[in-house]
């Protein structure tokens, strides 16, 4: 039997077209135009000839099929997605990490001794991005040996990753490449053929991952310093690059950068980074220390760097009224906390921290705000995060008992248990009502084996309960009422008795 070609299929009806656009789309946020019916058509008949189907509707069962579409469905998208690119592509955006971002990113770890970079190239296609992110930090680190750097490099296409891993390229992938580099990291196998260095190779980690409908990969210690995600939205629809662009600001440290590509925009996106026009490259800037003035507006606007004046220059926002970064309030200060609490309450973490942290920005001393963004943290796990908002929390007011109550949570998180000990004993100082520090207390006297200590604490958090059922403990007591606490606190002094 010969081989089937496209000829052997029907055209894809409207209705065909839309199917499989609309599972594309709710599985990768990939959406395609009407007018992109052929190139689908083609992608889906190669999928169906290697299978011997030949009816649209058996294939789309197949591809949503519970066992086998996942394997099927990351094919299909190796097929219409587009991987071509090439290595340091956008150059002015690479002199910009160089002159300016990667400077800007190492004096700032540099004051707190921190010597690790954390880069994630998203859409990563077959490897050139991070591969020229590590070039670049080996070229520009003063002593690269030093620093622990986790490059990690994602992409929805599993074809593409394979190809990424061996690092090995055609002549063309190089045509933006210094001959300076292409004579230190590759080594040339015939005239068409490149293959990269196995130290740069070993810096970048590659693994499969869905912007759009994936949870987003973790980081043990604090948030990625720069995110390269360049001509991937343009892909998405209006709601998706939203997400994308929102978990993303989630996800940088505070002083991180992001990366798009020159044909995408933040406008009407994301009103949270601060835009740079650092020489031919826009970047943008995660600063939640950006001065907001009354009317809630960023009084630095973009960043303009000249490359020709300088070597290195600190990324200073420049004051232009034409193109101010905008910071506008979405509702009033009372209304802005109430939403973040709203979420907090529904335990929508990312949500909460968005909307505190942007009041955060528009009153920089509001102490409620900074205990909920700190409490946040601590529910997140991000202690480095809640231990910065704590700061500012017993910066602004010394004697706060949520301050002090929460650096002890974090310091009983973190299992130094003296100094928590110590922090909600002050808690306890200021305000003898506070019920939860005693009930913490006596946990940590039970662990020790301490039992005389602990009934004492149980019986105070009881008495403290009864007598103030809804005090300002109640913010960190996770949705309990303090009839609930009472019984667990009678429960554990009947277990020591």
């Amino acid at each position: 039997m010969p081989p089937m070609n496209d000829n052997d299929f029907p055209p894809l009806t409207t209705e065909q077209f839309r199917e499989f656009r609309d599972y594309i789309h709710d599985k990768s946020g990939i959406f395609m135009d009407d007018y992109k019916t052929e190139s689908l058509r083609t992608a889906v008949n190669t999928l169906m000839r290697q299978r011997d189907i030949l009816d649209y509707d058996v294939y789309f069962r197949l591809l949503t099929h519970e066992i086998h579409g996942d394997d099927e469905f990351k094919r299909l998208l190796d097929l219409v997605t587009v991987n071509e690119t090439c290595f340091f592509r956008n150059p002015g955006q690479f002199d910009a990490l160089r002159q300016v971002v990667l400077p800007d990113i190492l004096r700032a770890k540099e004051e707190i001794g921190d010597r690790t970079l954390r880069i994630w190239s998203a859409g990563c296609s077959t490897g050139e991005e991070p591969y020229s992110l590590a070039m670049t930090l080996l070229e520009t680190l003063p002593k690269p040996e030093e620093w622990r750097i986790d490059i990690l490099a994602t992409d929805v296409s599993t074809h593409v990753l394979s190809e990424a891993q061996k690092g090995c390229y055609r002549k063309r992938a190089l045509r933006e490449t210094p001959a300076y580099y292409v004579r230190k990291y590759f080594k040339k196998m015939d005239d068409e053929s490149f293959c990269i260095d196995r130290g740069v190779r070993e810096m970048v980690s590659f693994s499969y991952h869905n912007l759009v409908t994936e949870r987003y990969p973790a980081l043990v210690l604090g948030g990625w310093d720069l995110i390269f995600c360049r001509n991937v939205t343009i892909y998405f629809q209006l709601e998706s690059v939203r997400k994308v662009m929102n978990d993303f600001y989630m996800g940088l440290r505070d002083g991180g950068y992001l990366f798009i590509g020159h044909a995408e925009s933040l406008y009407k996106i994301n009103d949270e980074f601060i835009p740079m026009h650092l020489g031919s490259a826009y970047v943008y800037k995660k600063d939640t220390k950006a001065l907001i003035n009354d009317l809630g507006e960023a009084k630095a606007g973009i960043c303009y760097v000249d490359f020709a004046a300088a070597k290195s220059v600190r990324p200073q926002a420049a004051s232009r009224p034409a193109e101010r970064a905008r910071f506008r309030r979405e509702e009033d200060k009372t209304g802005l906390y109430a939403m973040a609490y709203e979420h907090f309450i529904k335990e929508d973490f990312g949500l909460a921290a968005r909307e505190a942290a942007k009041l955060t920005r528009i009153d920089p001393d509001n102490v409620d705000a900074h205990v909920l963004l700190a409490n946040i943290y601590v529910n997140q796990g991000r202690a480095d995060r809640a231990m910065k908002e704590v700061s500012v929390v017993l910066d602004l007011q010394p004697m706060s008992t949520k301050g002090h109550y929460l650096l002890g949570l974090i310091r009983e998180k973190q299992g130094q248990l003296d100094e928590a000990v110590r922090e909600f004993k002050r808690v306890l100082y200021i305000d003898r009502s506070f019920a939860l520090a005693h009930v913490n207390l006596a946990n940590i006297y039970r662990t020790r084996h301490m039992a005389t200590d602990a009934v004492k604490e149980y019986n105070s958090a009881i008495a403290g309960l009864a007598q103030n059922p809804r005090g300002e403990w109640a913010d960190f007591a996770g949705g309990f009422l303090e009839d609930v606490l009472i019984e667990i606190c009678k429960r554990n002094l009947a277990q020591l008795a």
